[in-house]
């Protein structure tokens, strides 16, 4: 366990709060005279989705694994006080060395079981959040975790620096570790100021994720109140059908959407700030140095900047030319002419990509097998207090991915849903070993593109619906490449800021000057358009979005050229990536770098010729330049 925990525990802390997700139905709480303990227990209790019934269930099987349903997984406050005096103990007793070293690996044993208990009980109360974050309880629960876990994770690095420093350290690193303690031997970076900072951090993280509209305020005609006070007594007065109504409901939703922006804007600044000071304390002159040194990037912020002019020079202006001639104009006449669009059947979408998987690959459909056996997911449509995005992450004491999916109810929701299996697929083959996020996003965007390649007879009578899809994801490559690069820049720019220059205008002004670099609207200058959730909870994580596409469009480019070679590459990227970095496994599984001159512009051009059957970079002899 704790091997796992040795390469993750610094990246861990600098996701303190958000630190379960990868990367995104709410139950009822009862009677309003039910006591918290009540409520979390059935809660806790519920089945994994609301919208389940339908979906085909495959025969049991037994996987050899997390064999409990995640409706009988029981949450229970775990004491993280006494999990952190268990850890120090421990320090103790390997810096005192007076038992002998098969009794200290025993006592690191027994540790073990509480501490797993300890991201299980963190990843449920996670997951029972993000259903409804307006529910009070699981807010507190997912505060406590969170705020929490820095004092935890500096007690385990106290254990680290003790065996770093022990007699018995290669003994560690060979028989229990299986890793390098060295960055330890010289002792630990997280004092009790850095602490003090990082709980302040999950603080302010956890008040944008429980943003609601049970405790948004907003001020209508003379009357200040949480926005779902206001709309509630409107439609309870005048009634849902009446004129009066649907103004005021429409007015509201503009007052909430500013108040949100807002209150979005105001915690990313105190955010920004606690960082810097995170930074200062760890003895870095910036935040992005000590990011990349434990976000589990494995390549420089110099080959990302290398990355972004390639996707300026040569992504961007093959974009704009299937974006006029192809995408936008057949999207908008799509979106233009259809009728109105029914509700997503969450059946019928889960059970049509069980179907494509069986028919592709029995690896992967044993994985879905055992997601739907187990109810490991949990679909439900989107609302104001459901987390707004879809997530997969991992229940340790069950070995076991959730998949969390929210349903925007479009054409596209199919391949959000192809897209967190490929992470769940990833977590399952893997038990969730350690990867950079660069490799983890390769495992979802390839399989939603070779998902994309694989659906086309489930719209045999709706063609139409079929290229909307189809154009969307081709378009969704460059976007993606694009907007979460844009996205990286601004971050660097951003935390490039000294403390006393942070603040709005600064921020407006480094998000205004990326813009024009990226040739992107001038409208784009505000910090409200930066403030997603990857920027709020995941810093520096979008850019692994923009360089994992590069490698998964590869694939499916190969997928196209000859069938199944795509899938096959995949699932060799899966097995492979514990090994080797994140350039060394796209290489050695046939693949170019991102970061490597003449990717981006080759793989834009690959794209470019499938849609029109021509390139877009050529010299005189038509071959591409």
């Amino acid at each position: 366990m704790f091997k796992k925990l040795l390469a993750l525990m610094l990246a861990i802390i600098i996701f303190s709060s958000s630190l379960f997700v990868l990367s995104a139905c709410g139950a009822d709480t009862g009677d309003s005279n039910e006591n918290e303990s009540d409520v979390g227990n059935e809660e806790a209790n519920g089945n994994g989705s609301d919208n389940a019934e339908g979906i085909k269930v495959p025969q049991y099987k037994d996987y050899q694994r997390g064999t409990v349903d995640f409706d009988e997984l029981i949450y229970e406050r775990p004491d993280i006080s006494a999990l952190i005096t268990l850890f120090e103990d421990i320090a103790k007793t390997v810096e005192k060395n007076e038992i002998s070293f098969e009794e200290q690996i025993n006592k690191i044993v027994e540790a073990e079981a509480p501490y797993t208990n300890m991201l299980s009980m963190s990843t449920l109360a996670h997951i029972y959040h993000s259903k409804d974050s307006s529910n009070d309880y699981w807010f507190d629960e997912y505060e406590y975790v969170s705020t929490n876990h820095p004092a935890f994770a500096q007690a385990i690095e106290k254990f680290f620096v003790a065996a770093a420093q022990s007699p018995n350290k290669e003994r560690f690193e060979n028989e229990y570790f299986k890793s390098s303690l060295d960055d330890y031997v010289n002792g630990g970076a997280y004092t009790d100021a850095c602490v003090l900072l990082m709980e302040k951090e999950a603080e302010i993280e956890a008040k944008y994720t429980a943003i609601s509209t049970d405790n948004v305020i907003i001020s209508y005609e003379g009357k200040t109140d949480t926005y779902a006070n206001i709309v509630s007594e409107y439609k309870e007065k005048y009634g849902e059908s009446s004129q009066k109504y649907f103004a005021a409901k429409i007015q509201c939703d503009t007052l909430l959407e500013e108040e949100i922006s807002k209150l979005e804007s105001e915690l990313f600044i105190e955010l920004l700030k606690v960082r810097a000071k995170i930074a200062d304390e760890l003895g870095y002159n910036s935040y992005e140095k000590y990011a990349y040194e434990t976000i589990y990037h494995d390549y420089s912020p110099e080959k990302l900047d290398t990355f972004i002019n390639e996707v300026v020079n040569y992504v961007i202006p093959v974009y704009i030319s299937l974006s006029n001639n192809v995408f936008t104009p057949f999207i908008n006449e799509y979106e233009n002419t259809t009728n109105i669009r029914e509700k997503t059947d969450a059946a019928k979408l889960m059970n049509s990509l069980y179907d494509v998987y069986l028919e592709v690959d029995s690896d992967i459909a044993d994985a879905y097998a055992y997601m739907l056996q187990h109810k490991l997911f949990d679909i439900a449509e989107s609302t104001t207090n459901r987390f707004d995005a879809s997530f997969t992450t991992y229940i340790d004491s069950n070995n076991s991915p959730f998949l969390f999916l929210t349903l925007k109810n479009n054409e596209m929701d199919m391949m959000t849903a192809a897209h967190e299996f490929g992470h769940f697929y990833d977590m399952y083959a893997s038990y969730n070993a350690t990867a950079s996020l660069d490799f983890s996003e390769v495992s979802s965007q390839a399989l939603e593109l070779l998902t994309l390649s694989k659906i086309e007879h489930l719209y045999q009578n709706d063609k139409s619906t079929y290229k909307y899809v189809y154009y969307s994801e081709l378009d969704s490559i460059f976007s993606t490449i694009i907007f979460q690069s844009f996205y990286a820049a601004c971050e660097i720019a951003i935390y490039e800021l000294d403390l006393d220059e942070i603040n709005k205008e600064n921020i407006d002004a480094a998000v205004a000057k990326t813009a024009q670099r990226f040739s992107l609207s001038s409208s784009i200058n505000d910090v409200k358009y930066i403030t997603i959730p990857h920027t709020m909870l995941y810093p520096f994580y979008v850019q692994s979005y923009a360089t994992s596409i590069t490698a998964a469009a590869q694939i499916y480019c190969m997928e196209v050229s000859e069938r199944n070679s795509g899938f096959t590459v995949y699932k060799s990227l899966i097995d492979s990536k514990e090994d080797l970095d994140f350039e060394e496994a796209l290489v050695a599984a046939g693949l170019k770098s991102p970061f490597a001159e003449g990717t981006l512009k080759e793989m834009s051009d690959d794209i470019y010729y499938i849609i029109l059957g021509a390139h877009y970079f050529t010299n005189s002899n038509g071959n591409i330049a």
